[in-house]
């Protein structure tokens, strides 16, 4: 009876912890973030946007179908389940890092390494740092504002994407 018990608690300690890993999390953890101002480092990304970029909503800006802080948390979300996984979850495999080795989970790439793609160097959706400095190019050059928009939206989906990959670094 007392071997049951533990087995019990032990496994209810196991999916306590595995909520937290709810793509979920990944997606408010990332509409807080950038929410926040931080003052330590004298940046707020709702000023940032307002006056550098003439976002005039700041992060409740809207581009497509979605707010710039909810394409944050889209990227959170999506660097778990991209829109069409060939192997479900297969991103997943390359959110792991061991600073003692620099390798990622066994058989995964390392976060390090797979934030740093080249562009188009990663598979189920181009989200590197290398594709979403692109994003961020061609959004301020493009000529008209669809075109300008989608690619705003790839930039801030993307930087969510990194958001989420830096948190298991």
């Amino acid at each position: 009876m007392k071997k049951i018990f533990y087995q019990i608690l032990i496994s209810l300690y196991f999916v306590t912890m595995a909520s937290a890993l709810k793509v979920e999390t990944h997606e408010t953890l990332n509409e807080y973030i950038a929410r926040q101002n931080f003052s330590v480092i004298e940046f707020s990304l709702d000023t940032y946007l307002k006056s550098e970029l003439n976002f005039a909503q700041g992060i409740d800006e809207k581009m497509n179908r979605l707010e710039v802080f909810k394409w944050l948390g889209e990227g959170g979300i999506k660097e778990d389940k991209p829109d069409f996984p060939a192997i479900l979850y297969r991103r997943s495999f390359n959110h792991f890092h061991d600073p003692l080795t620099d390798e990622g989970f066994p058989n995964g790439i390392s976060s390090v390494v797979w934030s740093q793609m080249p562009i188009n160097g990663q598979f189920d959706g181009y989200y590197s740092w290398h594709d979403v400095r692109y994003y961020f190019y061609k959004a301020l050059t493009l000529p008209g504002k669809d075109s300008r928009d989608d690619k705003y939206a790839d930039l801030f989906r993307g930087l969510g994407q990194i958001m989420h990959l830096n948190r298991r670094a």
